[in-house]
């Protein structure tokens, strides 16, 4: 896992920058969201002692410019959720709200003990009845794509 939790950190890393004025947030926000899931998933695999370090070090050290645009981030993914949740599925629709709903979370829990993430809460009941309802006609399980070991409060997983 060290060469995958490397690169990932690598490329949140890259992306943190544009993430430090609001002009160029929107610009970097899908794709940090993208690779943060992608931590996410690794942090909840088994993690040696030294990869956590390397993952803790990370969130203490990008929780700065996270306190900056947070807020903007997390709005931004439940806008794309509704956007998504609004459309006619084609192919991995379903899977893309699921990663884009726990991205949504990861950043509240991982960033919880780094920066006072209270401050930046949205209320997520439209957005999860939107995917509720969506879900009960077109969940989708993906033996390859669906996590295992996510919490169970990240209850879009389960659908079917």
């Amino acid at each position: 896992m060290d060469d995958k939790l490397d690169t990932v950190l690598e490329d949140l890393r890259a992306r943190l920058d544009g993430l430090q004025s609001q002009d160029t947030v929107g610009d970097h926000a899908e794709r940090f969201c993208d690779d943060f899931y992608k931590l996410y998933a690794l942090s909840r695999a088994d993690m040696s002692a030294a990869e956590s370090t390397r993952l803790l070090k990370f969130l203490s050290e990008s929780a700065p410019t996270m306190d900056i645009s947070i807020g903007y981030l997390l709005q931004d993914l439940l806008n794309r959720i509704t956007a998504l949740v609004n459309t006619s599925f084609q192919s991995l629709e379903w899977i893309q709200i699921c990663e884009m709903r726990s991205t949504f979370e990861a950043l509240i829990e991982l960033y919880s003990d780094h920066m006072p993430v209270g401050l930046h809460l949205i209320d997520t009941d439209n957005v999860d009845g939107l995917i509720m309802a969506k879900g009960e006609n077109e969940a989708q399980f993906h033996p390859t794509l669906t996590p295992d070991n996510f919490p169970q409060d990240h209850w879009w997983w389960m659908m079917e």
